[in-house]
Parts: structure tokens; C-alpha cells; sequence
């Protein structure tokens, strides 16, 4: 009995005492706050944090976001597990916020001039004015900005305190004349002994070398449509570039920024000329872009070719097809190896050189050809675009196959004295120490179809693969640019664009210096096409002109082709003296991959 008394009131006390220590607690959480964190829960949003008592009831943030509406809070990030506002708080809590997209519509700002429009996009709300200040600074060569108009023909201005859009809306810069230049009735620019000063970049210096482009100009100073009105004067000055108008160049060596050049919508609408990027092979003039903007009006591309010793091509190749493939290039290479080193053991499969043309010519070939484009330049940033390091790998190994010191084709990189030697016809593949030879300047050509009797020419084309890319002719171009300089007129501004255009639209002259038209309407036209010369023969051959391929043109593009795959990997694949293996092949594709990353 004393023990059956004893165990409930043991039972007793701690119920008691659980009681009570359940009642202190309360007491204690009564005189506490908690913290309520209020998420708004997408990049760049912003949090509150509110204090409540315990057993309070919070409320609900009316947080504000541009073009979304609120739809509630939640406990969970993911917005699954709706919060009760009417559950008193007893702990601290975070609350996601859920959007809807409101109605919210797109205002776009047309430069309203030029080939194609470019458009800056904003988002406002619907039935609400638009902030003016949210509109972008535009300029149009030889004009004033006057405002920006609901429609194309600016007959209607947009008031930015009273106006709204109920919808997606387009709305159009409006300018009008300023007196820098002379107009006829017509509209057309009145040029009176207008001068167009020209510069050249390197090699293109001499009269009497590469003479395609001193030709034109002599042309067009004859001109009766043009004489008296404007004169072009070529000359090659590197110490005194801001009094030219118009410079001669490769692209992309001298995009350094956007803001050098003036773009062809600029200039070719100051004087008046009508075109569309269509006029224009696209992948062959990408690297004339720079920033989507054209920035030199494209004239010609540089096709890399090989050179053959025609004797050993007979005795080997007999009566069959050049090779085009990268295993029939490869195979005939070792049968000509195999026969030819036996008697003379300084003999190379293939040769080339080390400059930066012929790194161009084969290396990013073989990347072109494989699949592999380095990178896009996007948004003012370097992107990679590789998927994996397969191909890339691959184009590594075909490369240092081709021209590696120990490679299976037994190629060679020639010096700097050599490559002179290379350019006058007196190399290996013409006395028969070599079978192949690259030649990535075009203009040196002419030299072996008309000096050597014993040298054939064939497009570089597809031999460094066999997949889909194989078609890929990678090239690079020569545009004239508007550059930026100091003390030019409008007029002479204008006066630079009738002449870039009159240069672009006659460019066939360009094809017996070895170099490939790029404009559609002078590549279809009977004349370059049916020509006689074995030069402007052979680019008839190259291929279709609509698998030229280049990158963008913007200065960084060829710093990273430059730095980071050509020297430091490149180079190091054909100049090492053991074959490479797959690990070394993985840390050059994967320390090009970083470097193209570490360049944005």
C-alpha cells in the first residue's frame, strides 16, 4: 500500500514540475522578439527583416519588382509551401517571395539610319510614361538629333511626360541635316576636289607590288564621274595616321577598339550609298565586324593553298584525283615519304613556316575543320564555346601530325630565312626536297604558277578532317576602314565611302594578285569567272565561296588566336622533339581553354 502511495505522488510531483518548467518557458518566450527575413527571392533583390513579439502576427511586404507582380510569401525558396499571415510567429522565419510577370512591355529605340537598324531595348510598364533617361545617346554623321518619333518618317514626336504604351513599341530617332556638307536637288553630296587620303599597311606599300589597289585608285581618279570631285592619294605613312581617311587593312589587326572606326551605316549613309550585309559572303567577313557593327567595307579573302611538286605527284599519285580529305592527304604524304627518304633523307613530307600568316593558315585550319571555334565574342565578352576537348585535341594532333618535328608526316617549320627563300619559289617542294608546301599569302601565288614549271597550287581546304566541318575554307579578309582620325570633314568622310564602295564593287581586280573576291555580285560576274589568268583560274577552284569562314573581327580575337594558341600551343606542338602524347595534348587544349576564359 505505502508503495502504491509513493508512486503517484512521485507521478504527482513530476507533473508538477513538468508543469511549471512548461510555464516558465512560456513566460520567457512572451518577453522575446523574433526575426521575420522577408526574401524577394531573384538576383539582385533585396531583403527586410522586420522584428515581431512571440505570438504576434506579422504582414505581408508589398515589395515592388519591375514587370512582375507579387503572387505571395513562402517558406520555401522553390515557392511550394504558402506562409499563413494569420499563424502567430513563435521562431525567427525567412519568407520567399513568388513573381508573376505583370504586364510588361518592351520599348525598342531605333537609330532610325543605315543597313540595318540597331535597337536598344528597354522594358517599361503598360499605360505608364517612359523614363526619357532610360533612352540611349544616338549620332548620326552630318546630322542633329531632334528627338524620337512613333513612327519611321518622324512625323509624330513622342512626349516622354504625357505619352504611354499599351503594348510592345518601336520608337525612331529623328534628325535633320546640319550645313557640314552640300546636297544637289536630288539629296545627293556635292564633293568639289574632295581628297581621300589612303593609307596601306605593310606589303601593300609599293606601286609596283600588289599593284591591285594603286590600279583602282588610278582608276578612279580617271573616272569622269569622279574627276574633279574626288582624288584618292595613296601613299604609306605610319607616323602620320590621323590625316587619313580610309585605311587599307587585315582584319581584324587593327580593330583595337570599337571606337577607332567608324562603322559603314555611319559613312555609307553620309554619302548616300544603299547596301545590305547580304552583298557580302557572311562567314567571310565576320572578322570585318567588330562589335555587330560593320567597320570596314570587305574586299577581298586570303585562301590558304598548298604547293606540289608536280614530278612526284605524277609518279605517285598517278591518274587519281588531289587528295581532299585529311586520311588521303595523310596517306599519299607517307607513300611519297617512304619512296623519297630512302635516297635522300633530308627530305619532308611537307613544310611550312613559322610566321604568324602560316600558323593561321594551318592551325586554325585544323580547328575550323575539326569543329572547334575558339570562342564567340558576345556582349563585349570572350565566351567559350566547346562542349568538350575532344575535337579540340583532335585538331592539336592533326596539326602536329602535319608539320610536328617527329610527326607521322614528317613536316617541318621553317625559319624566318627560309621563309623568304619559300616566297621567291626557290624551296624544297620546287628542287624536290619537299612534296608540300603552304602558302597562306595569297599574293605570292602568281610567283609559282608563272615562275615554276614544276610547282602545282591546290586549295588548303578540308585536309585537316574528315567530318562535317571539312567544307570549312577558313580565310582572312582585307576591308578598307573608316578610321577616326583627327581634322576630317564630313565631306571627306563621305568622299572615303565612294570610294571604299567603288573599290569592293570592282575587287576582281584583286584576283590575279592571288586574293578572292567577297562580293557576291562580282564572284558571279562573268569576268571572274570565265577569266583566263591561272591565278584568278585557280580561285575559281577554291571552293564554294559560302564556306569561307572567319571569327570576329573585334581586336580581341586575334590577341587570344595569337597569344594563346598559336605561341604557346601551337608552337610548342610542332617545335617538340618527342611525339606528343594524350596527356599532353588534354594540358594545352585544357590551358588554351583557360586562357580563353581567364582573356574575357
Amino acid at each position: 500500500m505505502k508503495k502504491v502511495i509513493k508512486r503517484v505522488l512521485s507521478v504527482a510531483f513530476c507533473l508538477i514540475f513538468a508543469v511549471g518548467t512548461i510555464s516558465i518557458a512560456a513566460c520567457s518566450k512572451q518577453d522575446e522578439t523574433y526575426s521575420i527575413v522577408y526574401n524577394l527571392n531573384y538576383d539582385g533583390g533585396a531583403t527586410r527583416i522586420m522584428e515581431v513579439p512571440y505570438g504576434a502576427k506579422t504582414t505581408s511586404w508589398k515589395a515592388d519588382r519591375a514587370g512582375y507582380n507579387l503572387v505571395g510569401w513562402y517558406l520555401d525558396e522553390a515557392c511550394t509551401q504558402k506562409f499563413n499571415f494569420r499563424k502567430p510567429i513563435e521562431d525567427d522565419i525567412t519568407l520567399y517571395a513568388k513573381w508573376e510577370k505583370n504586364d510588361c512591355i518592351l520599348i525598342s529605340f531605333d537609330e532610325n539610319y543605315g543597313g540595318k537598324h540597331y535597337n536598344t531595348v528597354i522594358e517599361s510598364q503598360k499605360g505608364k510614361t517612359v523614363d526619357e533617361v532610360l533612352a540611349p545617346e544616338v549620332s548620326r554623321l552630318g546630322h542633329i538629333f531632334t528627338g524620337w518619333y512613333k513612327d519611321k518618317k518622324c512625323t509624330q514626336k513622342w512626349d516622354f511626360e504625357t505619352d504611354t504604351a499599351n503594348g510592345d513599341t518601336t520608337l525612331y530617332a529623328g534628325y535633320k541635316r546640319d550645313n557640314s556638307m552640300k546636297f544637289d536637288s536630288d539629296g545627293k553630296p556635292v564633293f568639289e576636289n574632295v581628297t581621300v587620303n589612303l593609307w596601306l599597311g605593310a606589303g601593300w606599300d609599293s606601286e609596283n607590288n600588289n599593284n591591285a589597289l594603286w590600279n583602282l585608285a588610278k582608276q578612279f581618279n580617271s573616272d569622269p564621274a569622279y574627276k574633279g570631285k574626288i582624288n584618292v592619294n595613296v601613299t604609306y605613312d605610319l607616323y602620320n595616321q590621323d590625316f587619313f581617311s580610309l585605311r587599307f587593312q587585315k582584319t581584324p589587326n587593327k580593330n583595337e577598339t570599337d571606337e577607332m572606326y567608324y562603322s559603314i551605316d555611319e559613312i555609307y549613309d553620309l554619302a548616300g550609298i544603299e547596301y545590305s550585309a547580304d552583298d557580302w559572303y557572311a562567314n567571310a567577313v565576320k572578322d570585318s565586324y567588330v562589335g555587330g557593327r560593320l567597320t570596314s567595307v570587305p574586299v577581298a579573302a586570303g585562301v590558304p593553298y598548298l604547293v606540289y611538286n608536280k614530278t612526284l605527284m605524277e609518279n605517285y599519285n598517278k591518274d587519281k584525283p588531289l587528295p581532299s580529305t585529311y586520311a588521303e592527304f595523310g596517306a599519299l604524304i607517307e607513300k611519297v615519304y617512304a619512296g623519297e627518304s630512302v635516297t635522300n633523307p633530308n627530305f619532308k613530307g611537307i613544310t611550312s613556316n613559322t610566321s604568324a600568316t602560316y600558323l593561321e593558315a594551318t592551325s586554325y585550319a585544323a580547328f575550323a575543320q575539326n569543329g572547334v571555334d575558339y570562342f564567340e565574342f558576345k556582349d563585349g565578352k570572350i565566351q567559350n564555346t566547346w562542349d568538350s576537348l575532344t575535337d579540340a585535341q583532335t585538331a592539336l594532333t592533326n596539326t602536329y601530325e602535319m608539320f610536328g618535328k617527329t610527326g607521322k608526316y614528317h613536316g617541318e617549320f621553317y625559319g624566318d630565312e627560309a621563309f623568304e627563300k619559300f616566297d621567291k619559289g626557290t624551296n624544297d617542294v620546287n628542287n624536290g626536297n619537299a612534296f608540300f608546301g603552304v602558302v597562306s599569302w595569297p599574293s605570292v601565288l602568281p610567283n609559282y604558277l608563272v615562275d615554276n614549271e614544276n610547282v602545282g597550287v591546290m586549295p588548303l581546304s578540308g585536309l585537316f578532317a574528315d567530318g562535317k566541318y571539312k567544307d570549312r575554307i577558313p580565310v582572312h579578309s582585307l576591308g578598307l576602314a573608316f578610321y577616326r582620325a583627327q581634322n576630317l570633314s564630313t565631306t571627306e568622310l563621305a568622299a572615303a565611302g565612294v570610294f571604299a564602295d567603288y573599290v569592293s564593287k570592282n575587287s576582281q581586280v584583286f584576283a590575279k594578285n592571288g586574293w578572292y573576291p567577297v562580293r557576291k555580285s562580282v564572284v558571279e560576274s562573268e569576268e571572274f569567272k570565265k577569266s583566263n589568268d591561272p591565278v584568278v583560274s585557280l580561285l575559281t577552284q577554291t571552293g564554294n565561296p559560302e564556306n569561307f569562314y572567319t571569327l570576329d573581327g573585334s581586336y580581341k580575337t586575334i590577341l587570344v588566336l595569337d597569344d594563346f594558341a598559336f605561341e604557346r600551343n601551337i608552337l610548342r606542338a610542332v617545335n617538340s622533339e618527342t611525339r606528343l602524347t594524350e596527356s599532353d595534348l588534354a594540358a594545352m587544349t585544357a590551358y588554351l581553354k583557360k586562357s580563353i576564359i581567364d582573356a574575357r
